[in-house]
Order: structure tokens, then sequence, then C-alpha cells
């Protein structure tokens, strides 16, 4: 029997561990970790390896409105806080920024060079890059049961109206700081 949606995607920050739980507990499922910054893409693969759970893959790159070569700025004390806007990485930690170079692409080229045919849940927490993301999920999105998205202040109401025209419905909203937010989305 063919499931219609096979398969669980993660991208952002602090996803890891629901998409290993994801590989190891749902028999059949496959999980795809985009994890830009370089330290917690490598310890995310660690981590991949150290299970055996060979249904789940990690790739080192960046999501985006359209494939370039772009820096992705991260705190050198903190790794794991990074951003393609280094404007989002400064106000959120202490110490110096460095840069990292990285490949973005649209999260539709993403689906396409993994033959991923649905996604079941779609997590996005890309420090301040939702609205570009989404914008270059076009095809993602026709194919996507439900969404979390981390959602930030200056994003917030265009993310959930593009949203909203892809045919999905916020189902729950919860603050997580003044500038940011979490948000359920699910098809309708």
């Amino acid at each position: 029997m063919v499931r219609p949606y096979p398969r669980s995607r993660s991208s952002g920050s602090r996803v890891g561990g629901g998409l290993l739980r994801s590989g190891r507990r749902q028999f059949g499922r496959q999980g795809l970790g985009v994890r830009t910054e370089p330290s917690t893409c490598a310890q995310l693969s660690e981590i991949v390896r150290a299970n055996n759970v060979s249904t789940i893959r990690v790739d080192g790159r960046a999501l985006g409105k359209s494939a370039a070569l772009a820096v992705i700025h991260e705190c050198a004390e903190k790794p794991g806080m990074a951003s393609l806007n280094a404007e989002w990485v400064g106000p959120n930690t202490r110490g110096p920024i460095v840069g990292h170079p990285i490949r973005v692409e649209t999260l539709d080229t993403v689906m396409i060079e993994y033959s991923l045919q649905g996604i079941d849940w779609l997590l996005l927490d890309v420090e301040g890059s939702e609205l570009a993301v989404l914008e270059g999920a076009a095809r993602a999105l026709e194919v996507t049961r439900r969404i979390i998205i981390e959602l930030s202040e200056p994003t917030r109401e265009d993310v959930t109206a593009l949203l909203n025209e892809r045919g999905f419905r916020q189902a729950a909203f919860a603050l997580q700081s003044a500038r940011t937010a979490y948000g359920l989305f699910l098809r309708c």
C-alpha cells in the first residue's frame, strides 16, 4: 500500500531530535534535516550515524527564494545561532559574528534532488528567512499537510497571508518572544 505522504522533513535549528525520533519510530518514514550551520550540521550527522538511523539524511545547505551562494552568519561563541541575515544574529547573541559561505537552494529543488513526493510535517526555524524559504517552495507547499514555523515579527503577517493563499489555515499560535512566535498551519 502506498502512503500519500510517506516522508518527514525538518529544517532549521533545534529540530534534530524530532527528526531522529521520526526516523527511529515510524517504519517507512524518511527524514531530511537541512541544517545551515556547519557545526550543527556536523553534529546532527554524527547523531544520525551513532544511532544507526539509515532513513535520515542530513543536508548542509540553506533554504531560500532562489539558488545562490550566500554567507551564513553565526555567533562564534554560540554555535547553532545562525542566519543568512547578519542583523538577525547580532541582537540575539553576544560575541563576534563569523561568516561561512553556503549554498542556498529552494525547498522545491531539494525535494526534486531527494525524490520527495510529499511532506507530512514541514518544520521551519530559519531565523528570519521564513518568507524567502516559502517563496521558493511552491511545489513543496502543494504536497505539504502540516507546517510548524517560527514566525519573525517583520514577516509574520506576510508569511501568514502566503500560507492562507496556498491553502493553509492557522491552527495554533504561540509567542516565543517579542520578536518571534511559532505557528501551526494545517492544509484546509
